[in-house]
């Protein structure tokens, strides 16, 4: 990441991949670095599933809560880099910016269309989507824990620079790795995940990318990670429940397929559905009271939230 050329430490190995760490700019990252790819994305449980684990997860994600929070540009051009299923960009689109997105996944790009009425959205890497618009077309550019997804971090924020406007703004979330192992999600490793960061690192590389950065914050809570690691569990076991009742996923996951409510290869068993979103919702509900018990873990972080300008 900071081409200093250094020596770097072994921290783990996941089949042929080994991460690494650079202490001079304090990110762990994959040799080699090759990014899993659309299919990948288009196929595992956690980005592909059926509907039922979109439309589970009715919360903003606290990276882009803090956005939201901070407003920057409000009533702006806003690109989403990662879009998935809208959630956010719905959101920011309430809050009054002209929302735009992109995400490598077909199914959720379906759920965002057809949720959320999201227009603007495409199936896209950022730089085939910025081969199709002009140099500085957004007031703000975000995207929300997919910097520890790509090939080229460097290459990736120097081509978000290119879409900012002058005096506009990046919004990035990352994985922290500076906080206890055992509360790293499972997907915390290559080829998901070919890069972790802390606050420092990402610092350094936004100042890199020419950005000037505004703030950094650290989300300081264990429960968040611990409680999303349950509903993934129960989603997934309803995932495989309606696997084993229908011919397709209730979403499309490619171009050209069809799969309607209501038709024979998306329907499923009612009371399987409605367990798995009762038992999720609960466990939403329990988010809170779970969080005041364990307030007194203090890790260093789950989340690093930064918010930059572009210099001039």
């Amino acid at each position: 990441m900071c081409s200093t050329g250094g020596s770097f430490s072994a921290v783990e190995r996941h089949g042929r991949f080994t991460v690494l760490h650079c202490p001079a700019c304090d990110v762990q990252f994959s040799e080699p670095m090759e990014a899993a790819g659309d299919a990948f994305y288009d196929s595992h449980e956690l980005y592909a599933g059926p509907e039922i684990w979109y439309t589970s997860t009715k919360t903003l994600q606290w990276d882009q809560r803090m956005f939201l929070r901070d407003r920057p540009r409000p009533g702006g051009r806003l690109l989403d880099v990662g879009c998935g299923t809208g959630y956010f960009i719905a959101a920011a689109r309430a809050d009054g910016y002209h929302v735009s997105g992109i995400d490598l996944s077909h199914g959720q790009l379906e759920v965002a269309r057809r949720r959320f009425g999201l227009t603007d959205v495409h199936a896209l890497t950022l730089d085939e989507y910025a081969g199709r618009v002009a140099p500085a077309s957004f007031d703000v550019v975000t995207a929300f824990q997919v910097l520890e997804h790509v090939a080229d971090p460097a290459a990736f924020l120097r081509k978000i620079r290119t879409l900012v406007a002058p005096e506009g703004f990046v919004a990035i979330g990352v994985p922290n790795w500076r906080v206890w192992s055992w509360l790293r999600e499972p997907l915390d490793r290559p080829p998901n995940h070919l890069t972790r960061w802390s606050a420092r690192s990402l610092r350094d590389a936004l100042t890199r990318a020419d950005f000037e950065v505004v703030r950094i914050r650290e989300h300081r809570s264990a429960y968040g990670v611990m409680m999303r690691g349950l509903r993934l569990g129960v989603l997934r076991r309803a995932m495989q429940a309606r696997s084993a009742t229908q011919e397709k996923p209730a979403v499309p996951v490619a171009p050209g397929e069809t799969g309607a409510a209501g038709t024979t290869a998306t329907r499923t068993s009612a009371a399987v559905l409605t367990l798995a979103v009762a038992k999720a919702r609960l466990l939403t509900m329990v988010d809170v009271p779970v969080g005041m018990a364990l307030g007194a873990i203090r890790a260093p972080g789950c989340l690093v939230y930064a918010l930059a300008r572009a210099r001039r």
